[in-house]
C-alpha cells in the first residue's frame, strides 16, 4: 500500500498559525489572513478525506492547491512580505478562494466515497506483452508528437482538424513507453533502480520535443513521470535521487525557464526542422544573449497597463512566479465584482477541448483569453498567450458565489470520482492519466475540466490503450509469465539506500 502523508491534526495546526503568525507580522491585514486560515484549513482536512498522496483525486487536489494557494502564502512569509500585497482586491480575493475551497471540502466529503462501474485500460498483462507495448508506444507516440509539433507550426490556428485530434490522442502513447519502461525496471533488479537505457530514449524525446517548443513542462516531464511512476510501485528513493530531482529544479528555476520562455518568441518557424535548427543556433549562442533573455523575461512580467503582476516583489524569479495564479485569479475576480460573463468562457473552452470531427467550427481563442482580457492581463491573445487562471477565477467571472461554491461542491469532486472509477495509478496506463491531468488541471477553465478533462482525455486514453493493446497482443508470445491484472507489476520491497540509480 502506498504511503499517505497524511496531515496530523498538530501538524495542521502548526502550518495554520504558521502562516497566520508570519502573515500579521510582515503586516497583511487582519481580514485577509482570517479567511487565509479558513481557506488553509479546508486545504488540509480535504487532502486527509481524499488519502494523501495514495490516491488519484488526492493527488490531483495536492497539485492545484500547491499552485493556487499554498506555495503563495508560504513564499510570502518566508520572504516577509505582506500576503495582500500586489492583489488588485485582496480582501474579495482571499474570500472566493475560501469559498471555493470550502465548498470542495464539502463536495468530497458528500460525494468523494462514490465509484462508477466504468471502462477500463487495458493494461499489459505480461512481461513480454509489456516490451511490445513499450516498443509501439514509444514508436507511435513519437511520431505522433512529431505530426503535432509540425502540423501545429505549418497550419497556425488549425490545430482543430482531425489529423491532429488523432495525433493528440496517440501522443500519449510516449509517456506510456516511459512508463513501461521505468516499471519493467523496477521488476527487473528487484527494486535496486528505477533508470535504464530503454527510459532514457522515451526520456530524452520528450526532452527534445519540449526543447524544439520551449515547454517547460516537456522539461519537467520525464523525472516526474520516473518519480510517480516509481513512487507507485513501492520504490525506495535513495539520497541520490533527492539530490538529483534539486539539481533540476535548480536547472529550472535559474536556466531552462528564462530561456525557454525567451526563446519563445522564436518558435514560430514554417516546419518542425527549421523550428529545431533554429532553436539549436539559439541554444548554441544562449551565453552571448543572457542579459537580453534576463531583460526580455522582466519585460514580459509586465501587463498591458504597466502594472507588475508578481506576486512576489521582495524576489526576482519568474518561475516561481509563474506557478502561483492567485494574482492573476485576484486581477479577474477584481474586474467581475459587478459584472459576471455566464457560459462565455465554458462555451469557448468546452468548444476548443471537444474533436474537430464532432466539432466543425471551433472557436480561434480559448476562453483563458476572455478571462485575461476583462482582468487587464492582455490586450491581445497573441501577444501574450502565456497568462494562466485558474477555475475558481473562471467560477467567479461566470457566476460569482454561485460559481464559486456550485463548481467545487459538484463538478470538482466528480472528476475524482470519475478517475479513481476508470485507472489504477499501479498500473502503467492509470500512471500516464495522474500526470496528464495533474499537470494541466489547474490552469483551465470550467468548460476545459467539464469536457476536456471528464470526457475527452478518459476517452482518448481508453480508446488508445484498446487499440495498443489490441495490436500488441496480436503478435504470438509463448513462455511468458503472466502479470495479475489490477496489480502494480512491482510489489513494494525494502532495499538500503543509495542502491538505486
Amino acid at each position: 500500500m502506498l504511503p499517505r502523508f497524511l496531515l496530523s491534526p498538530l501538524t495542521i495546526v502548526g502550518i495554520v498559525l504558521f502562516l497566520a503568525a508570519g502573515e500579521l507580522a510582515s503586516g497583511t491585514q487582519l481580514p485577509f489572513v482570517a479567511m487565509m486560515v479558513v481557506a488553509m484549513l479546508a486545504v488540509c482536512v480535504t487532502y486527509n478525506m481524499l488519502g494523501g498522496l495514495s490516491t488519484i483525486g488526492g493527488i490531483f487536489f495536492t497539485v492545484f492547491a500547491l499552485y493556487t494557494l499554498v506555495v503563495s502564502q508560504f513564499a510570502k512569509v518566508l520572504i516577509f512580505e505582506p500576503a495582500d500585497l500586489n492583489l488588485r482586491s485582496p480582501e474579495l480575493t482571499i474570500g472566493v478562494y475560501a469559498v471555493y475551497f470550502v465548498s470542495l471540502m464539502v463536495g468530497v466529503f458528500l460525494f468523494g466515497w462514490i465509484r462508477l462501474s466504468l471502462p477500463k485500460p487495458l493494461e499489459p498483462s505480461t512481461a513480454r506483452h509489456s516490451g511490445l507495448m513499450y516498443l509501439f508506444s514509444f514508436v507511435v507516440g513519437l511520431a505522433a508528437q512529431i505530426y503535432m509539433a509540425n502540423y501545429s507550426l505549418e497550419h497556425p490556428g488549425l490545430q482543430g482538424a482531425t489529423s491532429h485530434g488523432l495525433a493528440r490522442a496517440l501522443a500519449y502513447l510516449l509517456p506510456l513507453s516511459l512508463v513501461i519502461a521505468v516499471d519493467a525496471r523496477i521488476r527487473k533488479t528487484d527494486g535496486r533502480h528505477c533508470f535504464g537505457w530503454a527510459a532514457l530514449l522515451p526520456a530524452l524525446a520528450i526532452e527534445l520535443m519540449g526543447f524544439t517548443a520551449g515547454s517547460r513542462i516537456y522539461y519537467i516531464l520525464p523525472p516526474l513521470i520516473v518519480a510517480v511512476t516509481a513512487y507507485f510501485r513501492g520504490f525506495r528513493f535513495s539520497t541520490r535521487h533527492y539530490l538529483i530531482a534539486g539539481a533540476l529544479a535548480a536547472g529550472l528555476f535559474l536556466v531552462v525557464s528564462p530561456w525557454y520562455l525567451w526563446s519563445r518568441a522564436f518558435r514560430r518557424q514554417p516546419n518542425l526542422e527549421v523550428q529545431l535548427e533554429t532553436m539549436a543556433s539559439l541554444a548554441a549562442a544562449a551565453p552571448q544573449h543572457w542579459q537580453q533573455v534576463a531583460q526580455a523575461v522582466r519585460a514580459n512580467m509586465q501587463s498591458t497597463n504597466g502594472e507588475a503582476e508578481e506576486y512576489l516583489t521582495r524576489v526576482n524569479s519568474t518561475t516561481l512566479d509563474r506557478m502561483i495564479l492567485i494574482p492573476d485569479d485576484g486581477a479577474v475576480i477584481s474586474a467581475c465584482a459587478h459584472y459576471h460573463w455566464g457560459f462565455e468562457t465554458f462555451r469557448l473552452d468546452a468548444d476548443s477541448s471537444i474533436p474537430h470531427f464532432l466539432q466543425k467550427k471551433k472557436p480561434d481563442r480559448q476562453g483563458v483569453w476572455l478571462r485575461a482580457s476583462v482582468g487587464g492581463l492582455q490586450s491581445s491573445y497573441e501577444e501574450n498567450f502565456y497568462i494562466t487562471t485558474s477555475t475558481i477565477a473562471d467560477a467567479w467571472g461566470g457566476f460569482g458565489w454561485a460559481g464559486v461554491i456550485g463548481v467545487p461542491l459538484v463538478l470538482v469532486p466528480l472528476l475524482f470520482i470519475v478517475y479513481e472509477s476508470i485507472f489504477d495509478i499501479s498500473r502503467p496506463w492509470g500512471t500516464v492519466a495522474v500526470v496528464s491531468v495533474a499537470l494541466n488541471l489547474t490552469p483551465d477553465g470550467v468548460g476545459s475540466l467539464v469536457v476536456g478533462q471528464l470526457l475527452v482525455i478518459p476517452i482518448y486514453i481508453l480508446a488508445i490503450s484498446w487499440f495498443a493493446g489490441w495490436i500488441t497482443r496480436s503478435i504470438p508470445m509463448t513462455g511468458d509469465s503472466s502479470l495479475r491484472t489490477g496489480a502494480p507489476l512491482l510489489r513494494p520491497v525494502k532495499v538500503s539506500s543509495g542502491t538505486g540509480d
